[in-house]
């Protein structure tokens, strides 16, 4: 069983759940769905995938938005392991 713990918001919360033993953790990058205040700035998503690429933990990034081209430089931005998209043009 994998443990994944999606939309952390700050470095610490991310760094106390992968202590707790995360698998994954998820991230909402920058980008112009979703809640704003899950948003986290591009350079808190690197200092926290940094770390948790060090430890071996897979980075998600969380897309809420439904623009192809957002998504593509979010993407290439952030690099993550893995993409979790929710297509709902209510987001």
């Amino acid at each position: 069983m994998k443990n994944q713990i999606y939309s952390l918001g700050n470095y610490n919360e991310s760094v106390a759940t992968m202590n707790a033993g995360a698998d994954h953790i998820g991230l909402v990058p920058m980008q112009s769905g979703g809640v704003p205040a899950h948003r986290v700035p591009f350079d808190v998503v690197d200092r926290i995938f940094t770390e948790a690429k060090r430890r071996g933990v897979k980075c998600v990034a969380i897309m809420l938005n439904t623009d192809p081209d957002e998504m593509i430089f979010i993407a290439n931005r952030i690099k993550p392991d893995k993409y979790h998209l929710i297509m709902n043009r209510y987001v």
